[in-house]
């Protein structure tokens, strides 16, 4: 999985809304919340994606 196509997907969620909270630098973070609160987060330094989830099981079928 690209960056790119990890950001499309969180982007495409319903009610989803991108920002950068942290910014330092500005753009180094990308971060992807629905009603305020995050869900999934990537560095520009990393390929990896943080994504919240509800129980164990649903982070275990994410990786």
């Amino acid at each position: 999985m690209t960056r790119e196509f990890a950001m499309q997907c969180a982007g495409s969620k319903p009610g989803a809304e991108q920002s950068d909270p942290w910014g330092d630098p500005p753009g180094s973070h990308q971060v992807f919340k629905v009603s305020g609160k995050i869900f999934a987060a990537m560095s520009d330094d990393s390929e990896g994606v943080s994504v919240k989830c509800p129980d164990v099981e649903t982070a275990a079928m994410l990786i």
